[in-house]
């Protein structure tokens, strides 16, 4: 989200100054370079009568209140970049167990273990929860420390201190936390439902008080969302600490401006299937790698994946295809300003690129989605079922990849254009071979 933050200032009486559940799902760039705001109420000018959630740069979760204090700092740390998380708030001061009154819940599972730990005194009223003050989403106050990454039903219920289950629930069948998308049927006076599901209205209230809010900045609309998670660059690698800056949810990284080259690994790998994705050549940098790199590889700090025995590559400077850091002509040179595509199609072994939606090496749309290898870039690769393969890009001196792995968005910027997708899933800026779908939770169960 950039500095972009939805809000609304709160005209009428809040239901009550006692009781709230706020709840969102989330997903960004975790631990964030710095604190990263999900919610709050408050006022423009400060922090004087406010309530807020955000993710420090440690990737705990905290809990901030004034008039009166509250702060709660959790032992668990979020710090996966890939992964969905459902944040609740609960709050009835009028319970008369402290640790009742201000309750934390991360995916479902209530948080009782806090390093630092001031509650709600008994039957306080909240100075945010007053007619005139401003309701932040993705902020603190006016675009500060603005959430990097994406939401999703964000939701305020005025009056009722809830439980998780309102929201979200198992999965009967893979005993993961999901989410439920109908908003809360009773918001009270200011409670409202951000599903964030309309691309042209992402700032739209469905809960039965129909808010108005107001969107500051851009914010993209994503494919991406906690019903089909979608792959981004991992922070959880060897390399992710010396690489650079991970951006807009972790799908843009920059690399440091040291000549050194560095791996970035996708977040979802797999064994088999037929998969797609772009990424735009943002800043070419010194000279720039895009490929896949087996999982068990991804071990080696500082290093180009284009070296491993399974790492397979297309160059920027030269556009040779590169494995076991042997070259061979393939392709046509690619720079900044470029957007390169790869299908990878795992269970045979088989991988080809594009380029501005060009395929490279006189191969066609048609022989790809047939499985023709003839013009393939690498074919007869190391598969096996325990052989998982996730995309890669490597660089240095300040190289920058903008991926779109099916969301629809290279970093800030949406796909207006989409090419054709027979499977439905994701959007993508070029026509995806027949066969082929995105890199998401989705894609990998058709």
């Amino acid at each position: 989200m950039a500095s972009a933050y939805i809000h609304r200032t709160t005209g009428t009486a809040f239901t009550s100054n006692q009781k709230f559940t706020a709840s969102a799902w989330i997903k960004g760039v975790i631990p964030p370079a710095a604190d990263r705001f999900i919610f709050n109420i408050g006022e423009a000018s400060g922090s004087a009568n406010s309530v807020f959630f955000y993710i420090a740069n440690t990737g705990d979760l905290i809990l901030y209140g004034y008039n009166p204090t509250l702060q709660l700092v959790t032992d668990r740390q979020l710090r996966d970049p890939s992964a969905w998380y459902h944040i609740v708030l609960a709050v009835d001061t009028t319970q008369g167990t402290p640790a009742d009154r201000n309750k934390v819940y991360i995916n479902g599972e209530q948080i009782t273990s806090f390093s630092s730990e001031t509650n709600y005194g008994s039957s306080d009223t909240l100075g945010a929860l007053a007619s005139g003050k401003i309701q932040y989403i993705g902020s603190d106050t006016g675009g500060g420390s603005s959430w990097d990454g994406a939401m999703s039903h964000v939701q305020y219920v005025d009056g009722l201190q809830l439980a998780p289950t309102e929201f979200g629930e198992v999965d009967s069948t893979s005993g993961i936390w999901k989410i439920k998308t109908s908003c809360y049927a009773t918001p009270g006076n200011n409670g409202y439902c951000l599903k964030m599901e309309d691309s042209s209205n992402l700032d739209l209230d469905s809960s039965s008080n129909a808010h108005t809010f107001t969107t500051v900045d851009e914010i993209s609309a994503t494919k991406d969302s906690p019903s089909d998670n979608f792959c981004v660059w991992s922070k959880n690698n060897p390399q992710a600490a010396s690489l650079g800056s991970f951006l807009y949810g972790a799908t843009m990284i920059i690399t440091n401006a040291d000549s050194t080259e560095r791996s970035t690994y996708g977040s979802l790998a797999n064994s088999t299937g037929k998969y797609y994705m772009e990424a735009l050549c943002a800043a070419v940098g010194g000279v720039s790698y895009i490929g896949v790199l087996g999982t068990q590889q991804q071990l080696a700090a500082d290093t180009n994946f284009k070296t491993q025995s399974l790492g397979y590559a297309y160059r920027s400077s030269d556009g040779e295809k590169i494995n076991n850091n042997t070259g061979a002509a393939y392709g046509s040179t690619y720079t900044t300003g470029d957007y390169m595509g790869m299908a990878f199609d795992i269970t045979n072994g088989t991988i080809w690129f594009s380029k501005n939606g060009v395929w490279q090496n006189s191969a066609t749309i048609g022989e790809i989605a047939a499985g023709t290898t003839t013009n393939a870039a690498f074919s007869g690769m190391t598969i096996g079922a325990n052989q998982f393969y996730a995309p890669t890009v490597s660089g240095h001196t300040s190289q920058r990849w903008k991926a779109n792995f099916g969301n629809g968005v290279f970093a800030s910027t949406a796909v207006t254009s989409p090419g054709t997708n027979a499977s439905g899933i994701g959007i993508f800026e070029y026509d995806v071979p027949t066969g082929f779908t995105a890199w998401s939770t989705k894609g990998f169960n058709v």
